[in-house]
C-alpha cells in the first residue's frame, strides 16, 4: 500500500493509524452512522474502506466506497467484501442517476479543484430526498497552522462552506467537530510559528522532547464513543470566540414531505 502508507496522516489505515485522527474520524463516522440504516449509502473518498464497513455494520441497506486510490481500494475490497469499491474521481462520479440515499463524505472538497463538480455529482446521484453528509477542515482555524497541508487543494471557511451547500442542496445544516478557543488557538499558533522562523525549534525539543506519537492499532470503529478527548460532531452555534477544526453539513436534495 504505498501511497495509502505516504499518506497515512491523510488515510486512515486500519490498525496503523495515529490515535487522533482515528477517533476524529470514527467520531464522524459514528454520527453518519444513525442516518444510514435501511439506506442504501454511497462513501464517497472511502480510502481504505473502514468508514464504510462501519456504515453497513450501522444498518445501511448496501454500501458503495468510492475513491481515486487504487491502492485504497484494492485494499478495502480485500478486507471488506461486503461493500462494494471502485476507483472514481469524485467530480465525476461512476453511478447512474439518483441510485443512492445517502452520500457520505468527509475531508474530500479540500482535496478538489472544482468543489461545484463535486457538489453537482453529489446532486446528480442522490434519490429526491436522499441526504448529503460532507465534512471539510475549517479555513479558519487550519489558516494559523505552521504549514498548509500538502494533501490540499484549497481549505474553506464555515460560511464559504454553508455557501455551497446551499446552491445545489435545500435544508442545510451546519454542525461542527473539535471546537477550540480561537483567541487562544491563534497566539498558541502564532506562538509555535514565532519560534519556527527563529530556528529556535531543535533547541526546544532538546529541553522539553514531544510526547511519541501514539498509534492506534484497532481495525473497526466504534459503534459508541471510545475517547473522550475527542470531541463529537455537533451542531453548530456561532460564538465568536470559540470555532471547530472542522465543519459538518447535512443537507437534501429536495424539500422533505413533511414539510
Amino acid at each position: 500500500m504505498s501511497r495509502v502508507a505516504a499518506e497515512a496522516e491523510e488515510r486512515i489505515v486500519p490498525g496503523a493509524a495515529a490515535e487522533v485522527p482515528f477517533r476524529e474520524s470514527e467520531m464522524r463516522y459514528l454520527f453518519a452512522g444513525a442516518f444510514a440504516r435501511g439506506r442504501t449509502v454511497l462513501d464517497l473518498a472511502s480510502g481504505t474502506g473502514i468508514g464504510t464497513h462501519f456504515l453497513l455494520r450501522s444498518g445501511a441497506k448496501k454500501c458503495i466506497g468510492l475513491d481515486l486510490d487504487l491502492d485504497a481500494v484494492r485494499y478495502a475490497t480485500v478486507h471488506y467484501s461486503d461493500c462494494a469499491f471502485a476507483v472514481c474521481d469524485g467530480t465525476r462520479l461512476c453511478l447512474p442517476d439518483g441510485c443512492v440515499d445517502l452520500i457520505v463524505s468527509f475531508e474530500t472538497i479540500e482535496h478538489l479543484s472544482d468543489m461545484r463538480a463535486f457538489f453537482g455529482e453529489c446532486k446528480r446521484v442522490l434519490r429526491n430526498d436522499g441526504i448529503l453528509l460532507c465534512s471539510t477542515p475549517n479555513r479558519d482555524v487550519t489558516r494559523w497552522d505552521a504549514a498548509d497541508n500538502p494533501f490540499h487543494v484549497r481549505e474553506i471557511a464555515i460560511d464559504e462552506f454553508l455557501q455551497l451547500a446551499n446552491q445545489f442542496f435545500v435544508e442545510c445544516r451546519l454542525y461542527g467537530q473539535c471546537e477550540v478557543s480561537y483567541p487562544v488557538h491563534v497566539m498558541r499558533r502564532c506562538f509555535i510559528n514565532l519560534i519556527g522562523k527563529a530556528h529556535l525549534k531543535r533547541a526546544l525539543k532538546r529541553l522539553l522532547p514531544a510526547a511519541p506519537v501514539q498509534i492506534c492499532t484497532e481495525t473497526e470503529f466504534s459503534p459508541v464513543p471510545v475517547s473522550s478527548s475527542v470531541q463529537p460532531v455537533r451542531p453548530h452555534v456561532p460564538r465568536r470566540y470559540k470555532q471547530p477544526r472542522y465543519a459538518v453539513i447535512v443537507a437534501r436534495k429536495s424539500r422533505s414531505r413533511s414539510t
